[in-house]
């Protein structure tokens, strides 16, 4: 229930590019990118995470979107195999917003959740 998208008060390309840049230095597999063009388009992350105990794959998808003067983000992790992750993609979700909030800070960004 904690896991909820965060708004931030900057255009999508800049929030995009924050995120990207995360899920590169976490070397994620990415499937998809969709980058926006400008500050009312919308941009789409689609990547396979591993978990660092016994490797399994998650899929995630980072999805930001132009709303009113600033961007959602929203986020999901599903594990591939089985049918409960034991909290992976849930933890994977929350590490991934601290790290955009933290990035995302030095822009003038504070989040609201």
């Amino acid at each position: 229930p904690d896991i909820l998208p965060r708004f931030y008060p900057l255009d999508t390309v800049a929030v995009f590019a924050a995120a990207d840049a995360i899920v590169e230095r976490r070397r994620w597999i990415v499937l998809d990118r969709r980058q926006p063009l400008n500050a009312d388009d919308f941009g789409r992350i689609e990547a396979v995470a591993q978990t660092f105990l016994f490797g399994f794959k998650q899929d995630v998808v980072v999805r930001v979107a132009p709303e009113g003067e600033g961007t959602l983000v929203d986020m999901r992790s599903v594990a591939r195999s089985g049918n409960h992750d034991l909290g992976a993609g849930a933890e994977r979700i929350r590490e991934f917003f601290r790290d955009l909030d933290t990035a995302l800070q030095g822009l003038g960004a504070t989040p609201d959740s």
